[in-house]
């Protein structure tokens, strides 16, 4: 009964971390720039390379993802 009740968990992990790289990426993939979509069309290039700087988004994609679960893990779901 334990083995079955590891193997799930580990099942469980997997598909959660599966879940959460499909999600980010999709993110990713729809809002490459956060930064254009925060400050507006009307920002300067610098202004916006210097958010996304500040916020992490200027990292590697590993990076971001790195950071996005680990907010995740503690509840932080950013901006509403």
């Amino acid at each position: 009964m334990a083995g079955y009740l590891l193997r799930r968990a580990a099942v469980s992990a997997v598909v959660l971390i599966g879940i959460s790289m499909v999600i980010f990426l999709l993110l990713h993939a729809i809002y490459p720039e956060p930064g254009r979509i925060i400050l507006g069309i009307r920002a300067s290039p610098a202004q916006v390379a210097a958010w996304n700087g500040q916020n992490g988004f200027a990292s590697a994609v590993p990076v971001q993802y790195w950071h996005y679960l680990s907010a995740l893990v503690h509840g932080n779901l950013g901006y509403s």
